[in-house]
């Protein structure tokens, strides 16, 4: 299956769940949650929902409700099958269908899958026009640069990184990303955990939260810190992107734009309860390996 249901409890949803799911007109049979990230966002919490019809239904009960409201409208926008739209999203309830298929995070990408994977993403970069979201196609990075810096010093001022370590990424940054970039439909999180293979070999998005309007390159890097691919899998997931007419950074470049990637997801995953430090350095040793 595509997620793996926690283990059997009783579970009581949420009122605004169960409304949800009522003005859709679905009566639900069971509730099995599946799971929420991060866990200890109070509130969050993902549901397999089954309904008295037989269909099944993935419900979301978000703790951010804007930029998932904007990723549902410029997915439903793309009209691509492998990056469904929501079907209900009020307040801080999504529903979905439910995709079947095995997620790659469980059982490991083949070659084809990894076809699919990048198939995917380069088909979303290579939208220049989604029908009601204009956008500029070209950007400056000079926003991005100074942001990333004050990342970087903000883990340094906190012990996560050495002042060393702070100096080389500073010189990474520096050295590498250019004055602009383009601009245009991105995933965010493109991973092995986001992903699932249907029955009939598709590679289908699962998670699309974070679409946005963004800069490719990032996206792209985004996707080599959240998807620790081998070295073999990982070029062939670059050479079939490439094989779509857009190239990807090499040297300098790619690897400012993954520090830009990794110094977001350290600062973003330090306030983690516990296992934050740890989860954070994890996003940055990459960047040292």
């Amino acid at each position: 299956m595509a997620e793996r249901p926690d283990a059997a409890v009783t579970v009581v949803p949420e009122p605004d769940v169960v409304r949800a799911l009522h003005d859709l007109g679905f009566e639900p049979s069971s509730f099995t949650p599946i799971g929420g990230y991060p866990r200890w966002r109070q509130g969050r919490v993902t549901y397999r929902v089954e309904l008295t019809s037989g269909d099944v239904v993935k419900v979301r009960r978000l703790t951010r409700t804007l930029a998932p409201k904007r990723a549902a409208r410029l997915v439903a926008a793309l009209d691509d099958p492998d990056l469904p739209a929501p079907l209900f999203l009020e307040g801080r309830v999504t529903v979905e269908r439910w995709i079947d298929g095995d997620s790659l995070a469980t059982i490991g990408a083949r070659s084809r899958d990894v076809d699919g994977a990048a198939d995917l993403l380069a088909r979303l970069h290579a939208r220049t026009l989604v029908p009601g979201h204009a956008f500029r196609r070209v950007g400056s990075l000079v926003p991005l640069y100074e942001k990333t810096c004050a990342r970087i010093d903000a883990l340094q001022d906190v012990g996560l990184l050495t002042r060393g370590e702070q100096r080389r990424l500073v010189k990474e940054l520096r050295g590498g990303l250019p004055a602009r970039a383009t601009r245009g439909v991105v995933h965010g999180d493109l991973c092995a955990h986001n992903l699932v293979v249907t029955a009939d070999g598709r590679v289908v998005s699962i998670d699309n939260e974070r679409v946005r309007i963004d800069f490719l390159d990032l996206d792209l890097a985004r996707t080599w810190l959240r998807w620790p691919m081998s070295t073999r899998e990982h070029a062939r997931f670059e050479r079939r992107y490439a094989s779509w007419g857009r190239p990807v950074p090499e040297g300098s470049e790619a690897a400012s734009w993954r520090v830009c990637a990794a110094v977001k997801s350290a600062i973003t995953l330090r306030g983690t309860p516990s296992v934050g430090r740890d989860l954070a350095r994890a996003q940055l040793d990459r960047l040292f390996e």
